[in-house]
């Protein structure tokens, strides 16, 4: 399907291209087609900055780990200053069957004490500069309570200004409501630069408008994320739906080495506009296992393949770490 639609996405832009040419230049809109989509692929295969060259272990390393943490989202950013950037929290602790099923964790796992806090012991990590919370869906939130009930030293926590009503999202807004008490909570939206210094930005990508009234409206309003360090560069999708995907596309300036995907590789998530501007060589895929939404989509990943962009998942590989010098990007797997 995916293919498909890239097929139809790349032949609407060859016949745009072809009636801006002269009268007098005939061009067989077939063939347009058939060069667009070899350029495209020319860019999805292209050589990155850096590849054929081993990484430089002296020089100060960006390190991100997507944790393992099921059917949710965990993110730690670890700069060459040694601030600690964790984006997103996973869920919250299952306390039943459902919950466990839903998001693909053993009843009673804390996400936040059997994950997070041991890696930040054993690599003596004693602060959390950020804590940036790009969504409210529980995947990505739901932990974040254990975080702050724990005082483990948090500098921040960062969040979108935006309001999410109902009962659904009473974790979200109670994790806000605690931070703004504490005097930690600060509130961002699109151009935002949420940290910078060590040669590490991260910048908010969006969302762009207001998405109140939209459907998946708590999904297009969460906070897309890009990480540069150097000559590479890093977009987080967060829960980000297809509406607001398409309209970050329209950014100029958004090739990166690395994209962790949207909301679990859902179909409903899968922007061919998004990817085709965002270039990554390398796709992570956060998902729990045996998830019963059955994600990542199938098609997403037949495209990912067709168009030779790799691609590594936490039910497969188990938490994925992105090593960067600034020039050369490196995935490891767990397993």
């Amino acid at each position: 399907m995916f293919i498909e639609e890239y097929k139809r996405h790349k032949k609407d832009q060859a016949r745009a291209f072809a009636k801006m040419r002269s009268a007098a230049q005939v061009v067989h809109p077939f063939v347009v087609l058939a060069l667009s989509c070899a350029a495209a692929l020319a860019v999805f295969t292209a050589v990155k900055a850096g590849k054929g060259k081993k990484m430089d272990v002296s020089r100060p390393l960006l390190v991100v780990n997507l944790f393992n943490v099921g059917g949710g989202n965990a993110m730690l950013v670890e700069t060459p200053s040694r601030k600690t950037i964790l984006i997103d929290s996973g869920p919250a602790v299952p306390k039943n069957s459902d919950e466990s099923s839903q998001f693909s964790l053993a009843e009673g796992r804390i996400v936040w004490k059997d994950i997070i806090k041991p890696y930040l012991t054993r690599t003596n990590i004693k602060e959390i500069t950020s804590l940036v919370l790009t969504s409210p869906e529980s995947g990505y939130c739901g932990g974040a309570s254990e975080i702050l009930s724990d005082n483990f030293p948090v500098g921040e926590v960062v969040a979108s200004n935006t309001y999410f009503p109902g009962p659904r999202f009473r974790d979200f807004r109670n994790v806000k409501e605690a931070a703004e008490k504490r005097g930690i909570l600060k509130k961002v939206s699109k151009g935002d630069v949420i940290f910078k210094g060590g040669g590490v930005s991260m910048q908010v990508l969006g969302p762009l408008i207001d998405y109140a009234g939209f459907e998946d409206f708590s999904k297009n309003a969460s906070l897309v994320l890009r990480i540069v360090y150097g000559d590479t560069a890093l977009i987080y999708c967060s829960a980000a739906g297809l509406s607001e995907l398409n309209h970050i596309a329209s950014y100029e300036g958004l090739a990166s080495d690395v994209l962790v995907v949207a909301d679990h590789c859902s179909g409903a998530s899968f922007s061919i506009s998004f990817i085709e501007e965002a270039e990554p060589k390398i796709c992570l895929i956060s998902v729990g296992r045996g998830n019963k939404e059955e994600y990542p989509d199938s098609k997403a990943l037949m495209f990912f393949d067709a168009m030779r962009i790799k691609h590594y998942r936490t039910d497969l590989n188990g938490t994925l770490t992105v090593s960067s010098d600034g020039n050369v990007v490196a995935v490891k797997k767990e397993y």
